[in-house]
């Protein structure tokens, strides 16, 4: 028999045996993650070329002696900030272990508002039409919901105060400094860009002038973005949500797919300024402030903000200040998640089949030239063992 030749009999036994595979894994419930970091349903970029270099005194001129950017390994960014809803999330399952005031803005941010309910606690909601603006928080939050990722978003007290950021540092000292922990914790899966990782994916361009080189604004662009709606070619709503009638920041992410960095960065002009966990430049002993990137809508001096070689920092102790753009491990390789979405479920065995049936050669399993019985108990034992 030819390769990948059968009969109808072994044909429809094989078919059994596989499909009996398939039903006893989806009577397990839940997908099984491909590998421990989870997407999380954010849409990620991969922010490549380790090793490049930081900025050249020309690359900015208003601050030659700034030196930001270089960063030595390859790591994931979400495409854009954590919006409102994906906020509201955050603060429900937060809430109940939260100590203070259930209606202070450090636990709520900008556009989610406490709700009393008839036995007297509080739900949350969003203000409306704010669903899918950037969720406009403190550092202390953005900290807190690296950790809630980090430890898969239990709904523990612990969950949310360790894993990325110990947040027992989160103190002041008696002269105005802070304890805040500097840096994320070895082992994070999720973590606040740095100041050098938020730059790189924002600004560098492996590919510029052929060598690589830093763009002055966002977009990949070095000339000052357009101010103008989608629709009439703008390429940044800037100061125009006034004549808009809508609030300070206030402006859906994700509006302008072609002002995207050279890795696929968006929303870094006009929507928010982005956390870093870079402490602020300018007194980095006290402490007190961590480094921003970009800048708000409504704000008539946006372009400013958008350049490379403007700084700036926010307080680390107030109840808002910045939005989160999530910085994170590369997830490991699996070939068993024939999917690509991050977990281990049956579609991944239906592709599978499918390439089979067509003799396609990802389902050649043992790479042996022929598709048979060993190839799909290959397949099925690697789906059962899961991904590193």
């Amino acid at each position: 028999m030819a390769a990948g030749e059968w009969t109808r009999s072994s044909d429809l036994a094989r078919g059994v045996m596989v499909w009996a595979g398939v039903a006893g894994w989806a009577l397990l419930g839940s997908a099984a993650l491909a590998g421990p970091v989870p997407d999380y349903g954010f849409n990620w970029v991969t922010v490549g070329d380790p090793g490049n270099r930081a900025t050249l005194p020309e690359e900015v001129p208003s601050m030659p002696n700034l030196r930001i950017g270089a960063v030595d390994h390859t790591f994931r960014l979400t495409r854009t900030k954590i919006n409102n809803l994906q906020m509201l999330e955050f603060v429900r399952a937060y809430a109940p272990f939260w100590q203070g005031d259930p209606r202070d803005p450090m636990l709520t941010s900008d556009w989610i508002w406490p709700v009393r309910q008839p036995d007297g606690s509080y739900d949350y909601e969003i203000e409306e039409g704010a669903e899918h603006w950037a969720a406009y928080m403190g550092w202390e939050m953005a900290a807190r919901y690296c950790n809630w990722l980090h430890n898969g978003k239990l709904h523990e007290a612990w969950a949310f105060e360790s894993g990325a950021y110990d947040t027992s540092t989160f103190t002041e000292n008696d002269d105005g400094s802070f304890n805040h922990q500097r840096a994320h914790s070895e082992g994070a899966l999720f973590w606040i860009p740095t100041l050098d990782e938020l730059i790189k994916g924002a600004y560098w361009d492996p590919n510029k002038n052929g060598v690589g080189g830093y763009h002055m604004h966002p977009g990949g662009s070095d000339e000052q973005l357009i101010e103008g709606l989608p629709e009439d070619g703008g390429q940044t709503i800037g100061a125009l949500i006034w004549d808009l009638g809508s609030e300070w920041g206030g402006w859906d992410l994700e509006q302008y797919p072609n002002t995207r960095s050279p890795w696929g960065l968006l929303d870094i002009s006009a929507t928010e300024k982005d956390w870093t966990e870079t402490p602020e430049m300018i007194d980095p002993s006290r402490n007190a402030g961590r480094e921003v990137v970009g800048s708000v809508a409504g704000d008539l001096t946006w372009f400013v903000f958008d350049r490379l070689d403007l700084r700036g920092a926010h307080s680390i102790w107030s109840s808002v200040g910045g939005a989160l753009r999530i910085a994170s491990i590369l997830p490991p390789e699996c070939d068993a998640d024939r999917t690509g979405d991050g977990s281990l479920d049956v579609s991944d065995v239906q592709v599978f089949l499918a390439d089979f049936a067509a003799h396609n050669a990802p389902a050649d399993w043992i790479d042996d030239g022929r598709f048979d019985f060993f190839d799909v108990q290959a397949y099925l034992s690697d789906f059962a063992a899961g991904c590193p």
